[in-house]
């Protein structure tokens, strides 16, 4: 139940006592309709049908017929397999809009997750490689999502598992003692020593030998060479170096940095454990864990080198151990779906996994390019910090034409920063994640429609009225002086929103917040632009000042749950 939400507990409670049903389960099946419904709320009957044995459509309308609606509660409608509900909006209206303007920021937040520990593994670039536009579905996502879980109670540990150990750096460390400068890769770390990894590849085509070569460094690496090590660890500075530098404009921090290399130790000793327990089997030289029905994991190669698998293993049997820990989020393309499936099997059967701490594999569909998949090798890549510039850049050259005065000062530059980043952040964060993304510079900084910047300029809006208004605090005021539909409309966003962050942390989709302050900005403009706010009569004028303190307020948090700012004027 939610305290602060007495339509909600009120439909619960008539559901769950008329139905039989446990309230917890009716809390879960609970749905928002569609905004076109002129309903609040929607009970779907499909659960219902196979414990009655009677159709979705018969069970919805028995409900309708039997359940009375008083107080709060103004309607039950029968809509096909659903009931809906409809609030009475002039009780509801005033707990609500008191409730968003008491609590600020607050609003929607929950003390759910009892400060249970999650973590958060997400971003994941590679040492030595420039962070490429394919790195910021990873990124971005796993901060909306660790945003999120934080506002509902939970402590988040934000971990940044970088790609920092295999064969690949055996070829860079080959790359760098042939051909590279000590004073080239301090001048420009990273697209240095990127070229030297690109110019490794080519030379390899006609070289075999330099592969070779390469895996015997990456052997001496992994046994302690002291120069190999010591030329590693500067490649590793230098990258964080960078890596830091493009957070930083995308306000993304990280709690934690573990790279791979972390965990080889601990990967081999695991290993070994797992073979005195018999629960590894050999297969062609590698040590394999059977999974049937699914593949076999392999854990150590033929030639006795830790592979990625083993340092994850070791990883998550690190991550267990942390105080309180509750769940552990895993923000990684939906091209490892297969290979997560296998880890979290062998964890269970390598007893690394307890029940009662949840694994899960937020996966996300890929982004290309027009020609095809990214490929660093092939250099068929765009750079994230490009696309930034790029994002900023478009959001100037637009702002400027629409108000030229905000560019008198540098809050103009500014604000179009937060914009640019804004509608790149959104135009991810408002897809499903599982959907794959073919890169396009319109679609991604488009500034028309379901967009950043979009929502942004309701938010500055609802600002710019307050000012107007003189407003710091709004005035008393009655819910029940707004009766127009389109003020209707706006509150039902507006109860929304706190349903809309419960779902998204269930579901693990910061879409579906996107949706709900979408639905909400839409709802806004279409009764901003139908009726007057700052010239209507006092009592009206006092609950239409309130709606807009309130929309302000929900956009604001929305966004902030996004990792998107919410500037004050555009």
């Amino acid at each position: 139940m939610d305290p602060d939400n007495p339509f909600f507990n009120a439909v619960v409670e008539l559901i769950a006592t008329q139905t039989k049903m446990p309230s917890s389960v009716v809390e879960e099946q609970l749905e928002i309709p569609p905004p076109q419904t002129n309903a609040d709320l929607a009970f779907p009957c499909y659960a219902l049908a196979k414990q009655l044995r009677k159709s979705p459509n018969e069970i919805a309308d028995n409900l309708a017929g039997t359940l009375k609606p008083a107080g709060i509660i103004k309607r039950f409608d029968a809509a096909g397999p659903y009931l809906n509900i409809t609030a009475n909006w002039s009780l509801f209206g005033d707990h609500l809009l008191k409730d968003i303007i008491t609590k600020g920021n607050a609003f929607g937040s929950s003390s759910i997750g009892n400060e249970k520990t999650v973590l958060v593994d997400f971003s994941s670039p590679n040492i030595a490689k420039p962070m490429s536009v394919g790195h910021m579905r990873s990124t971005i996502i796993g901060d909306a999502l660790a945003r999120i879980y934080q506002h509902l109670g939970y402590k988040i540990i934000r971990d940044n598992h970088v790609g920092d150990w295999g064969t690949q750096f055996g070829k860079l460390l080959v790359a760098y003692e042939k051909w590279g400068s000590e004073e080239k890769v301090k001048n420009d770390p990273i697209p240095e020593l990127l070229s030297l990894y690109v110019q490794f590849h080519d030379k390899a085509e006609k070289d075999p030998t330099l592969e070779d070569a390469a895996r015997e460094a990456f052997r001496k690496l992994e046994e302690g060479d002291p120069k190999l090590v010591k030329t590693f660890e500067w490649f590793w500075k230098l990258s964080a170096e960078s890596f830091k530098k493009t957070y930083d404009l995308l306000n993304i921090s990280f709690d934690t940095w573990s790279g791979e290399r972390r965990y080889v130790a601990a990967a081999k000793h695991l290993t070994q454990d797992a073979l005195k327990q018999g629960i590894v089997k050999e297969s062609k030289g590698a040590w394999i864990v059977p999974l049937d029905p699914l593949p076999p994991l392999i854990i150590q190669k033929s030639n006795e080198s830790t592979i990625y698998a083993s340092r994850d293993l070791a990883m998550l049997q690190e991550r267990i151990k942390i105080p309180n820990i509750f769940s552990l989020l895993y923000v990684v393309g939906s091209e490892q779906k297969l290979y997560f499936q296998q880890l979290f099997a062998a964890a269970k059967k390598l007893n690394l996994l307890p029940d009662v701490i949840r694994a899960t594999h937020v996966d996300f569909g890929l982004m290309s390019l027009p020609g095809g998949k990214m490929s660093t090798r092939k250099g068929r890549v765009v750079y994230l910090n490009d696309v930034i510039a790029e994002a900023a850049r478009r959001a100037e050259t637009i702002m400027k034409e629409k108000n030229p005065d905000l560019f008198t000062t540098d809050r103009g530059k500014d604000v179009a920063f937060h914009v640019g980043v804004g509608a790149l952040k959104y135009a991810d964060l408002s897809r499903d994640r599982i959907k794959n993304i073919v890169f396009s510079w319109d679609d991604l900084l488009s500034f028309e429609g379901d967009t950043g910047p979009y929502l942004q300029y309701t938010h500055a809006r609802c600002t710019s009225i307050l000012k107007k208004g003189g407003v710091t605090t709004p005035p008393s005021f009655r819910a029940a002086a707004l009766t127009d539909t389109k003020e209707i409309a706006v509150l039902r966003s507006l109860a929304h929103f706190p349903h809309a962050i419960h779902r998204t942390v269930r579901e693990n989709k910061p879409h579906i917040i996107a949706h709900a302050i979408f639905d909400l900005a839409t709802a806004f403009n279409h009764f901003y632009q139908a009726v007057p706010v700052l010239q209507a009569d006092a009592a009206v004028k006092a609950a239409r000042i309130a709606l807009v303190a309130a929309t302000k307020t929900v956009l604001y948090t929305g966004l902030a749950l996004l990792g998107i700012a919410a500037p004050e004027e555009m």
